[in-house]
């Protein structure tokens, strides 16, 4: 492993392959996620994140646009996650801390656009699209945050990100949440993602 400066430890490639092997596989489709780009998914993958986050494991997302149209998660026991899925809280005396990877079918294309201005929105490969605009500050469509009680209000789950795209509501060229709020979390692991 490698450490920071500040000591945090950060994977070598060949711990994360090991990690990924061990994980249990949850296909959002099986829970009823139909990624449409029409149909609102967002209670059916919360649904697949709070089961996936009792024991870890991965979350898979064939190829297809997931509308999220859930509103910002702003007291779910007691925390104000600001998001529209969550990770859910993992205490730092915890023994158990699951890994949670949510990975996508394909690497998202990097040469589209972001959808801003007169651009063409993507439309293809694994696409987590808020249809919101929020006025709250700081505000996600996931995001990760620990309780009040915990260090630094950290979340003490491992989260994993991969060949996902997160697609945010546009209005007057002007983003009104952000895609992964993270800046709660202990240890994340971000791959190919826009």
């Amino acid at each position: 492993m490698r450490t920071f400066n500040d000591g945090w430890f950060c994977p070598t490639n060949e711990v994360y392959s090991i990690v990924q092997d061990a994980l249990k596989r949850y296909n959002v489709e099986d829970y009823g996620a139909v990624h449409d780009g029409v149909t609102d998914d967002t209670q059916v993958i919360q649904k697949v994140i709070n089961l996936c986050s009792l024991t870890g494991g991965e979350i898979f997302f064939p190829q297809g646009i997931y509308i999220i149209a859930g509103t910002l998660q702003t007291n779910v026991g007691g925390i104000n996650y600001k998001s529209q899925l969550y990770i859910p809280d993992m205490n730092f005396t915890s023994l158990q801390r699951p890994t949670i990877k949510f990975k996508g079918e394909v690497t998202p294309n990097f040469v589209q656009s972001n959808g801003v201005g007169n651009a063409i929105t993507p439309n293809s490969g694994v696409i987590l699209r808020s249809t919101i605009n929020s006025t709250t500050p700081y505000s996600f469509i996931l995001a990760s945050k620990g309780n009040p009680l915990n260090y630094r209000n950290y979340n003490y789950s491992t989260v994993i990100v991969e060949d996902i795209q997160f697609q945010v509501n546009v209005s007057a060229n002007k983003a009104s949440l952000g895609g992964i709020g993270f800046n709660y979390g202990s240890n994340h692991i971000v791959r190919n993602v826009c």
